[in-house]
């Protein structure tokens, strides 16, 4: 089973390794950690394979202004 938390941090290391920038870093952390908890706490997702194109087409809906982050995924 892939882990979601994972999957980010992982994530977030390759966009280092290619260079982006801090900026860009920043923004997709925030962007990240907003749909990772998002998942967590609205739709009770924690792997991968839980999850579907329904849960992605919700998260799309919602109000892009509400803060869905939890200080454990943005150290």
């Amino acid at each position: 089973m892939l882990c979601l938390k994972g999957l980010l941090d992982e994530y977030m290391v390759h966009c280092q390794v290619v260079g982006l920038t801090e900026k860009t870093l920043l923004n997709k952390r925030k962007e990240l950690s907003n749909f990772y908890d998002f998942l967590t706490d609205k739709r009770g997702i924690s792997q991968l394979h839980s999850m579907s194109e329904f849960d992605m087409k919700a998260y799309s809906d919602i109000d892009k202004n509400q803060d869905y982050s939890l200080p454990a995924w943005r150290q």
